[in-house]
């Protein structure tokens, strides 16, 4: 038991290391279009990774990245880790094209079979809520007509909204991939539809890859631009967090920060084996200050 949670605990490292090795990559780039078009801006790159304020989060970076890596290489070899990987890094490339919408469509008429949604991929539709002036008739991937199962078609009352949320059991047509919505108007006037879609990428985790990509890439770039435009605030700056990580209070807080993050691991908050219903103090909090 105590193995799966910590296998399950460390899957998120999965993603931090993917964003960590995108980050490195980018600052890799930079350092390249900077070495062909400014060498001074090259140099500087180079020296602030090696500052010591900078050093140490440069090599956290590579640390998660080598995770990733060995993680992957174990699940390529027959291991189970972490089943999400091509789904999580397809969601990364998915998530400029997601979002809630709000859409509204005119149905003439006694018109049949009429498109008007079409393509979201399989897993990324959340929530849909379909509202109609008339009586109509709606097919999911399939035009009204061709419907062959009750889960493919749905009867639309003015007044009435339809609403579908994905849950963990969800099943039909809404719960793979929406490739078209048909609508069929069989009054003789006009009816309005409106469409309220929420569209979320199929693992929301992997958002944690571009946060910590650009968390990377801007703290590097912050020293960057601080040495090139006020150096002498960046020296000072550096003076001061060098003294700050010499002194020994600086690990021991370091490793006793370390020793409790892990301990909640295996310690849910402050439950301690006790009902839900008395949990007074989630520990967020303290969780926050100690990732800090």
């Amino acid at each position: 038991m105590m193995t799966r949670n910590l296998m399950t605990s460390l899957r998120p490292f999965w993603l931090l290391g993917v964003g960590a090795v995108a980050g490195l990559l980018i600052l890799l780039l930079i350092w390249l279009i900077a070495y062909l078009v400014h060498r001074r801006t090259a140099t500087v790159l180079a020296e602030i990774v090696r500052e010591k304020v900078v050093f140490p989060v440069v090599m956290l970076a590579m640390a998660c990245g080598l995770f990733t890596l060995i993680m992957t290489a174990i699940d390529l070899g027959g291991g189970r880790f972490f089943d999400l990987k091509g789904a999580a890094l397809k969601s990364v490339l998915r998530i400029p094209y997601v979002g809630r919408w709000e859409r509204t469509v005119e149905v003439p008429a006694a018109a049949a079979d009429q498109q008007i949604l079409a393509n979201i991929p399989a897993g990324e539709l959340k929530s849909i809520e379909l509202e109609a002036d008339q009586l109509l008739a709606v097919g999911w991937n399939v035009p009204v007509s061709e419907a062959q199962s009750e889960e493919e078609l749905v009867a639309l009352r003015p007044g009435e909204a339809f609403y579908w949320a994905r849950g963990p059991e969800a099943k039909g047509p809404l719960a793979g991939q929406l490739q078209a919505i048909f609508v069929t108007n069989e009054t003789n006037s006009p009816a309005r539809v409106s469409m309220d879609i929420d569209q979320q990428i199929v693992v929301p985790e992997a958002r944690m890859i571009v946060y910590t990509a650009l968390a990377v890439v801007l703290f590097v770039m912050f020293y960057v631009g601080l040495q090139l435009f006020f150096p002498k605030i960046a020296a000072v700056a550096f003076t001061t967090g060098k003294e700050a990580v010499n002194q020994p209070l600086f690990y021991l807080t370091l490793a006793a920060g370390c020793f409790l993050l892990l301990l909640f691991i295996f310690t849910p908050y402050f439950t301690f084996g006790e009902d839900v219903k008395v949990y007074k103090d989630a520990g967020l909090q303290l969780i926050m200050i100690l990732a800090i």
